[in-house]
């Protein structure tokens, strides 16, 4: 018996991509609890690239990011 396989693809809206990492790093350059932290988040072509000095902070722009995203419906 064959097993129906099918494909599932999703498109990423790279101009709203761009606008959440944007934002990010905005908040990064003004949020009292990055100062100091070494953190950034970088858009490259092959991936995003997330920095930060300790755990907690990566974490935190991470959460960022992620809202960001969901607020622009970007799976």
């Amino acid at each position: 018996m064959d097993v129906p396989s099918f494909d599932v693809v999703s498109e990423l809206d790279a101009q709203e991509v761009r606008n959440a990492v944007d934002q990010v790093s905005r908040e990064i350059a003004t949020r009292f609890d990055f100062k100091g932290a070494g953190a950034e988040v970088e858009l490259r072509k092959d991936g995003l690239t997330l920095r930060a000095g300790t755990e907690d902070r990566l974490k935190a722009i991470y959460l960022e990011l992620e809202g960001q995203l969901e607020e622009r419906g970007t799976p």
